[in-house]
């Protein structure tokens, strides 16, 4: 049996709501090319409670640091 034929037996054993992922799927991988890489979904909140901010962490920095950058260096 051709893969086509495979192909469309399996399809349309399936329930509609299942065929409609398949025909998604298809339009999906139709729209991507294979050069660039399907970009990854940004998770809002991953890491919610597992970092902490310096009550300080807008205070000034010390002379030695701030004279670090403005000081020429040649």
């Amino acid at each position: 049996m051709l893969t086509e034929q495979q192909l469309l037996q399996q399809f349309k054993a399936l329930p509609p709501a299942k065929q409609l992922e398949v025909i998604n799927f298809i339009h999906t991988l139709t729209q991507t090319t294979s050069s660039e890489p399907a970009p990854i979904p940004k998770r809002l909140g991953l890491l919610r409670g597992k970092l902490t901010v310096a009550e300080d962490f807008d205070a000034p920095l010390p002379d030695d640091i701030i004279n670090a950058f403005y000081n020429d260096r040649s």
